[in-house]
């Protein structure tokens, strides 16, 4: 109280610089302070299938885009949670841990990996004041293939940028330009950043790597199958190459997943476009249960007051040889069949300008749908007028 009110970004690292410098018991205090406890409740009114579940709000800082870009990922994510209540929730890329703290409300247990430590510290204080810290583990690492290779890197101690990754890890612009921030702090000597900054370790995303074995060596139930992945999120800034070929020996697991892609960005990350390409592709033909793919477009203007429901049961399925529309507006989006992925990433790359530096997409399994008999609905082929909004 009292304070004059400051640019989110720069709030969010006052805040985060006062919780790292308190400590941890006494930064469990500061959560609850009117500073941080206090301030930007999100409303959960837009989702009809959380309002069981979270009542009108839920407590999060520094997510109001859920609501006012993109509330069809956050729908895709909630179908993706309820569809499989006894998986394990993946969240790479957590930032500030709203999708976590979401997956465990829901009732699921989460692995979040945030390599940030402001973030970290902001995601350990929404943990903590939603009664979640039972059901969410928050890792301080960073996800990637080729462990061998890897090195720790240094992060700033009170870094949190949504656009931050392994390769800039102050943020870099979706065009490729590191901002001011990375500049400066890679200018820095070791030693400076070695004081500035934290090490931060990789990881894999495997049954070898010792932080998820535990979790994913559980059996759903007595004497049943492994625990499945009910959804795997990454938002890496370009790194979701390197991430899903860390997860390739989970794909079989994985029901869903929650991606944002930059294809532009992966040589940043060492990724060449044919990488890229390769692994989307086989990401998609996933055996013999492929994977479908809708676009999750942002909101548009019209949308401000819209319900927003992702139910793939109400969503026709796109021809194969129907192109890609990319627009704002919650009506717009579509599922496709999986190669589409493939065909969005070759398009980005060749015009990105017209069809976004970055798009976020949902996966899920082409037996999912078999469900929508169970509940009198089926999926018709053709060109739709997009998704029908319906509650879970």
């Amino acid at each position: 109280p009292g304070l004059p009110t400051v640019a989110c970004a720069s709030e969010r690292t006052m805040i985060a610089v006062v919780l790292l410098a308190l400590g941890a018991h006494a930064a469990s205090e500061a959560c609850k302070s009117p500073l941080f406890s206090s301030r930007r409740f999100l409303r959960t009114t837009r989702w009809p299938q959380l309002q069981p579940f979270f009542g009108q709000k839920l407590h999060l800082r520094d997510a109001f885009h859920l609501s006012t870009v993109e509330p069809l990922a956050v729908a895709a994510f909630a179908h993706a949670v309820l569809a499989e209540p006894a998986g394990l929730v993946l969240d790479i890329g957590a930032n500030v841990g709203s999708y976590s703290i979401i997956a465990g409300v829901l009732g699921a247990r989460v692995i979040a990996v945030e390599m940030q430590p402001g973030c970290l510290n902001l995601t350990r204080c929404h943990i903590e004041l939603n009664n979640m810290t039972t059901r969410v583990r928050l890792l301080n690492r960073y996800v990637t293939s080729s462990l061998e290779h890897a090195l720790r890197i240094a992060v700033p101690r009170d870094s949190c940028n949504v656009m931050a990754s392994p390769s800039a890890v102050v943020g870099r612009w979706p065009h490729g330009l590191v901002n001011k921030a990375t500049r400066l702090f890679m200018r820095q000597s070791a030693e400076e950043r070695s004081t500035s900054g934290l090490l931060v370790s990789p990881m894999s995303l495997s049954l070898d790597e010792p932080a998820l074995s535990e979790e994913l060596l559980l059996r759903s139930t007595a004497g049943g199958d492994p625990r499945p992945v009910s959804v795997l999120k990454i938002d890496t800034e370009g790194f979701e190459v390197r991430v899903l070929e860390s997860a390739r020996s989970l794909w079989p697991r994985v029901r869903a997943l929650l991606m944002e892609i930059q294809p532009c960005a992966w040589k940043f990350a060492n990724v060449s476009a044919e990488q890229g390409l390769r692994t989307l592709s086989d990401l998609v033909d996933g055996g013999g249960d492929p994977f479908l793919m809708i676009t999750l477009p942002h909101a548009g203007k019209i949308d401000k007051l819209a319900n927003a429901t992702i139910d793939p049961c109400a969503m026709p399925l796109m021809d194969v040889s129907e192109q890609i529309q990319i627009r704002n507006g919650l009506a717009t989006a579509r599922m496709h069949p999986g190669s589409a992925l493939v065909d969005l990433a070759q398009r980005m790359l060749r015009n990105p300008r017209r069809m976004g530096w970055f798009n976020e997409v949902f996966l899920i399994r082409r037996s999912n749908l078999e469900r929508c008999a169970k509940r009198g609905a089926t999926s018709s082929s053709g060109r739709g007028k997009g998704p029908t909004i319906l509650s879970l």
